[in-house]
């Protein structure tokens, strides 16, 4: 029988099944006809037997189809969520990994999902109950914790499954999945993956992380307090800095209430502190037009406070990140800054050199102009006073050699080595010889365009000197 029917007889054969004519079909298959209907039918007679939840056509039709319909069959009974049925389609040979674990873990049906379990289902393979717990599906919460101490040998990728699902929740600010998936077993501690299908970040170690780092991005304190951070044992510094760069002031206050010492961290603190000015000129990308306001700038400035309160100070590691935090302030109203630089040196964040090269642009001293009450109530060298650039004076030994004019009136009627000659010297002695007078000089290509009757640039006057 695997000859494949003609179009007419498989809609004949399709039109018992639905009838559930039971002995008719028996006796179709007795004289030897065919049940596979053609490719370009949506359903096979096996998968209509499981609609109709007929046990006994579906036995008659198992014993004499082929693999893929019985694997057919055995997708679409488990979408029907029928145990019966799936038993006796595996017990006729259906495939039970040709039906994905985490397709039956969509199904809600626990004891579907605990029938494959005992079968030996893949449950490792794709991550299916971190999918299903991420698609918060309670009902895989049991049979996960059932099988995960049935098979020890397992344990590290099923672990690795629900820190995934954890990290994916603190993410997206869910307390009760946070909590249900800590007593499913899942470890804060655990680095690595997240869930987000927008970033694939499952190859990249850079991009992994703590559930704690996760929680943090959060602006709901009870998420991480359900995850019960011990200073004693956990290196809070990257929840932290996650906390500064969104500026969550109650995340950032929680942590420092817990004990975590910025000021005890690698650079200091310096590198939280940035990443919390950093976050200074964020806005939304549909935000009016416009600086930032100074109140939207109130969170920052406020976890900058509160870090350098508690011993964080800012030493910037190049000029770039100066470069950043100065695009980020001229973002912003120019009374933010002031703020911002008022704050830096009342605690004395840093040193008086970085807040000068912070407001060292012109750009930045005109974004400030509008601030010169509040700049002069500051009472600090804000900007360095330029040096006075002291050039030698002409030796008074060349002037007795060299009349400064006629050499002014040679050098731009011919050319330096014409001239050269005149004086017995080389050109090189002679150029070195009008820059030490301070004689403006030809610049290249001069007479080139002079000879192709070329407009030519303007001639310089001659500056007046003071020998020594």
């Amino acid at each position: 029988m695997t000859d494949v029917l003609t179009t007419q007889d498989a809609r004949t054969l399709l039109d018992l099944c639905h009838a559930g004519r039971l002995f008719e079909i028996e006796k179709w298959i007795a004289d030897g006809r065919s049940i596979h209907v053609p490719a370009e039918f949506r359903s096979v007679p096996l998968c209509v037997a499981v609609n109709r939840g007929f046990h006994s056509l579906v036995e008659l039709l198992a014993r004499n189809a082929n693999q893929d319909e019985k694997n057919t069959a055995l997708n679409f009974a488990v979408s029907c969520k029928r145990r019966d049925l799936i038993e006796l389609l595996l017990a006729h040979g259906a495939a039970l990994h040709s039906v994905p674990f985490r397709h039956v873990l969509f199904t809600w049906e626990p004891s579907v999902i605990r029938l494959f379990l005992d079968r030996g289902a893949d449950a490792v393979t794709d991550r299916p109950f971190a999918h299903a717990f991420c698609e918060r599906i309670r009902t895989a919460l049991r049979p996960f914790i059932d099988y995960k101490k049935a098979h020890p040998e397992l344990a590290p990728q099923l672990q690795e499954q629900a820190d995934c699902a954890l990290r994916h929740f603190c993410r997206e600010h869910n307390l009760k999945w946070t909590c249900l998936m800590m007593w499913a077993g899942a470890d804060p501690r655990s680095n690595g993956p997240s869930m987000n299908e927008e970033y694939d970040d499952h190859d990249d170690p850079e991009l992994w992380e703590t559930a704690f780092a996760s929680a943090a991005y959060a602006d709901d304190v009870a998420i991480l307090k359900a995850l019960k951070p011990d200073p004693a044992r956990d290196n809070l510094a990257e929840p932290l800095k996650n906390a500064a760069l969104f500026a969550r002031v109650g995340t950032v206050k929680f942590l420092l209430g817990l004990g975590v010492k910025p000021g005890a961290i690698e650079d200091g603190g310096s590198s939280i502190i940035a990443a919390c000015l950093g976050h200074i000129g964020w806005k939304p990308l549909d935000r009016f037009p416009g600086h930032i306001s100074r109140w939207s700038c109130e969170s920052s400035i406020e976890c900058i406070r509160l870090l350098v309160e508690h011993g964080a100070r800012w030493a910037p590691h190049d000029s770039s990140e100066l470069n950043h935090v100065r695009r980020q302030l001229l973002q912003c109203e120019p009374r933010v800054t002031i703020d911002l630089i008022r704050l830096l040196a009342d605690t004395k964040a840093c040193t008086i050199e970085v807040i000068q090269g912070l407001v060292r642009t012109e750009r930045i001293r005109q974004h400030l102009k509008p601030m010169d009450w509040h700049i002069t109530r500051l009472k600090l060298p804000l900007w360095k006073e330029p040096r006075k650039v002291n050039r030698p004076a002409v030796s008074a030994h060349l002037l007795q050699q060299y009349d400064r004019a006629r050499l002014y009136e040679q050098v731009w009627t011919e050319p330096m080595r014409a001239i050269a000659k005149f004086y017995g010297v080389s050109d090189v002695w002679l150029a070195k010889v009008c820059r030490c007078l301070r004689v403006p000089l030809p610049g290249r290509g001069y007479w080139a365009r002079k000879a192709a009757g070329l407009t030519l640039p303007k001639r310089p006057s001659l500056p007046s000197l003071k020998p020594r």
